[in-house]
């Protein structure tokens, strides 16, 4: 970037050297527009503007108990919150309290406005567990 020489106290300011001074703040004001006319900007309201008064919360915990864990997938935990959300919510799950094999892991499936289901996976290959799931699923509440 071109730097524009500071005049010595007590010189007088001559033609060509605010010439100088007005040609870099338009090209600097060129730089700054044809940036600026690369952003966009959206008008409609999108979830991330959200106002937290218009949020709805819903937090559930199931226990799963698989008696002779197997390569087989066990049955997902079906989780209801019909009514609550009026776009599909963001929801997150964990599994907790378990006992009988280690490394278990919740994976969401079929998120939708309405539910949801958590299965229940593990690194084991046989044995017994029982586990809770707990989700938490936050969005936008349907107004009353």
């Amino acid at each position: 970037m071109a730097q524009i020489e500071l005049p010595d106290r007590g010189q007088p300011l001559d033609i060509s050297y605010l010439f100088r001074i007005a040609q870099e703040i338009n090209r600097v004001s060129e730089l700054i527009g044809t940036t600026l006319s690369k952003i966009k900007y959206r008008d409609n309201s999108t979830p991330s503007q959200l106002l937290t008064s218009n949020l709805a919360f819903y937090a559930e915990t199931q226990k799963i108990v698989d008696a002779n864990l197997s390569v087989q997938p066990n049955a997902p935990a079906s989780f209801d919150y019909s009514g609550i959300f009026k776009t599909t919510p963001v929801v997150i799950s964990s599994v907790t309290s378990v006992t009988g094999v280690s490394n278990l892991y919740a994976v969401l499936s079929g998120v939708t406005q309405n539910s949801c289901q958590v299965n229940v996976f593990s690194s084991a290959t046989s044995g017994a567990f029982s586990a809770d799931v707990s989700i938490i699923a936050i969005g936008e509440r349907i107004s009353s």
